[in-house]
């Protein structure tokens, strides 16, 4: 599972990360499919190389305090995405 987070952020941002912690993993749909992702939080980014074209629009690195501002206007809306930043919020107890 790391090595797949691994290669999507180098493949979709252009990133990789010196230090990468496992938030949970979960099912998406439980009782009516057994689809399971892995969340992960990447720490210490670099650019590495040109993002894949065609795989994400654009990338950008938010704060925190951007962050819990686009998910109370409703601009972040994605489960995947709200249930990482709030995991993340609980466990890691510092800056995501």
């Amino acid at each position: 599972m790391l090595a797949c987070a691994k290669r999507e952020l180098r493949e979709e941002t252009g990133y990789e990360a010196a230090r990468w912690e496992k938030l949970l993993s979960f099912f998406t749909s439980p009782g009516f499919c057994d689809e399971q992702i892995t969340l992960f939080v990447a720490r210490d980014l670099r650019t590495v190389a040109a993002p894949i074209p065609d795989e994400i629009d654009a990338q950008r690195l938010f704060d925190r305090q951007r962050l819990q501002e686009m998910v109370r206007s409703g601009e972040i809306r994605d489960g995947k995405t709200l249930l990482a930043l709030l995991v993340a919020g609980i466990r890691l107890s510092r800056d995501i």
